[in-house]
């Protein structure tokens, strides 16, 4: 199924029909599964989608500055081969975060205009339908975000 040069091999062509069909019917009722409509919003996926283990690895590893572009494949051993990590397109992670300054999802803000990180600056606080929160506030915007201020710096986390 992933591997189509080897769909001939093990199993022959009716069972190789019958075990992508099980597969895809696993994948499609699975109500986790990443890609189902009601899991991620498109931005969310859109920034999963771009995501890789070697741009993941370049992100959490120390003093690395060149990893192949497909963790799983050995390019060779020079270094002209490997490609450098700030070509690796990185996960804006602020998607994922809701809080209640523009840049919070369901806002009109594109994805270039969103901040990299998942908290944000403010000056003294956040205001919400009215209601300024005071530095050291923590509060529940909806049911799934909690969201607190501290040190000028509005963190919010969705709880669901």
């Amino acid at each position: 199924i992933t591997e189509r040069r080897h769909s001939e091999g093990l199993v022959g062509p009716l069972f190789a029909c019958i075990i992508a069909d099980q597969f895809k019917r696993i994948r499609d009722g699975d109500r986790f599964w990443y890609e189902n409509p009601d899991v991620f919003s498109p931005m969310q996926l859109q920034q999963i989608k771009k995501s890789s283990l070697s741009r993941l690895l370049c992100d959490n590893d120390d003093d690395i500055t060149r990893v192949q572009r497909h963790a799983f494949m050995y390019p060779g051993n020079s270094t002209q081969l490997y490609e450098k990590c700030e070509n690796l397109p990185e996960m804006n992670l602020s998607v994922f975060s809701s809080c209640c300054d523009s840049g919070c999802e369901g806002s009109s803000v594109t994805e270039e205009e969103l901040p990299v990180r998942r908290h944000r600056r403010t000056l003294g606080g956040c205001e919400e339908e009215g209601v300024k929160h005071a530095d050291g506030h923590e509060w529940t915007k909806d049911k799934c975000t909690k969201c607190k201020s501290e040190g000028g710096t509005v963190w919010c986390a969705v709880t669901c």
